[in-house]
């Protein structure tokens, strides 16, 4: 909820509107529109105007005008995310979808941060090298697969840290700094069928999620890595390509350091020694991921994993994690037992806190308050790694040399 929506103890007090003039002069001073992006965005709200949905919103309008695709088609693409919202469900996934614990155990290592960037802006971490996509095509369907990628989804774009990131740092969500992982990526990540998964689960965030990316970070990615990006580079639009750092895995610890506190930040798996953990309401799932044991079967039978139960905090405010009992780090060893070699991180710790976790049925109703993340245009000069070309810069893993490598622009 934004700063003005709540009194000095964070109530509510006031019913947000959208697109009460009060709002949208807000929103135009807060993104600093141009008059020409005023107009724009005006002429936008007249054109849905029939569209009675909560995400009939400023703020989702903006991501969709300055989404890859272009102002221009900025109403079809709207009109056609509000449609498929409506088709398969989406507005209550969060409350009427429960994910089966083998996808939270094995498909889920991807979630936003407690700490923030040092711009005081939210931290997305997704371990794509730590998730077992020929395990999971193996025991699940696409359409379960792609059911609990929407979860995640709405989980991370109107999940309860939203409000918290609002209610603490007094402003809204305006970018967010991207962590990829590819620690444990190998060939069996290049398998047709996981490769297909990946580009419709790419093609399902470009066009029901723009999200307000300014910068992504690609660490811990192996020499196989650059077999792949052949591949799969065209799965991302050129504005994301464009935004793109590699480090090399013998600094890419100093390169996070640049743009956030790591000790304090990012969990141990990502640092060792690390402080970080997951956001509110995120803390069932688990960033370990891994290859799936034999002992889990089709649809997830037999798989051991016990996320924490759900119980309701009255307040947003930080609650201190509580150490595992002995009973949960044997389960955890037994686990770490059934994982192959690729999977390097078995020395880091969950970030499972059961003592604040949010149960889904008593967030805020949207129509009350609809809270989404927001896209701002890009911008090209963040960081002096940047270029200002449609080019990705490439640190040499000796990290010597430092080389460019231009990527075609898809129109």
């Amino acid at each position: 909820m934004r700063p003005s929506d709540t009194t000095a103890n964070g109530t509510n007090n006031r019913e947000y509107e959208p697109w009460s003039e009060e709002n949208v002069r807000e929103v135009i001073q807060l993104w600093k529109l141009s008059s020409q992006d005023e107009t724009r965005l005006r002429d936008f709200q007249r054109r849905v105007a029939d569209v009675d949905h909560p995400w009939n919103d400023p703020h989702v309008l903006l991501r969709y005008m300055y989404a890859p695709h272009g102002y221009k088609h900025a109403e079809r693409l709207f009109r056609n995310m509000i449609q498929w919202r409506l088709d398969h469900n989406v507005d209550t996934i969060l409350e009427t979808y429960t994910p089966p614990p083998a996808l939270l155990r094995y498909a889920s290592p991807l979630a936003f941060l407690r700490g923030l960037d040092r711009d005081g802006d939210p931290i997305y971490v997704e371990r794509g090298g730590a998730m077992d996509g020929q395990g999971l095509l193996k025991r699940f369907s696409q359409q379960q697969l792609m059911r609990h990628a929407i979860w995640l989804r709405e989980l991370q774009s109107s999940g309860a840290w939203v409000a918290e990131y609002e209610r603490t740092q007094h402003k809204c969500i305006k970018d967010i700094t991207v962590i990829f992982d590819l620690q444990g990526l190998s060939s069996s990540h290049c398998n047709p069928g996981v490769l297909n998964w990946f580009q419709s689960h790419m093609k399902m965030t470009e066009d029901y999620y723009p999200g307000p990316i300014k910068r992504i970070i690609v660490v811990r990615a192996p020499t196989i890595f650059r077999i792949i990006w052949s591949i799969v580079q065209h799965f991302f639009p050129q504005t994301a390509r464009d935004k793109m750092i590699f480090p090399s895995n013998n600094n890419y610890l100093q390169v996070l350091e640049k743009y956030m506190d790591t000790q304090k930040v990012l969990p141990d798996l990502l640092c060792p020694g690390g402080e970080g953990s997951l956001a509110l309401g995120m803390e069932a799932l688990s960033l370990e991921a891994g290859k799936i044991p034999f002992s889990v079967g089709k649809n997830g039978s037999g798989c051991q994993y016990r996320p924490p139960k759900a119980t309701v905090i009255e307040t947003v405010s930080s609650v201190p994690q509580q150490p595992q009992s002995a009973a949960e780090m044997e389960e955890g060893r037994q686990e770490s037992m059934d994982r192959t070699s690729s999977h390097n991180s078995s020395n880091g710790t969950r970030s499972i806190d059961g003592q604040n976790m949010i149960n889904p049925t008593t967030l805020p109703a949207r129509k009350q308050r609809l809270r989404v993340s927001r896209q701002w245009p890009p911008q090209r000069t963040f960081e002096e790694v940047l270029t200002q070309t449609p080019c990705t810069v490439w640190h040499e893993p000796n990290g010597a040399v430092e080389t460019t490598h231009k990527t075609t622009t898809t129109n």
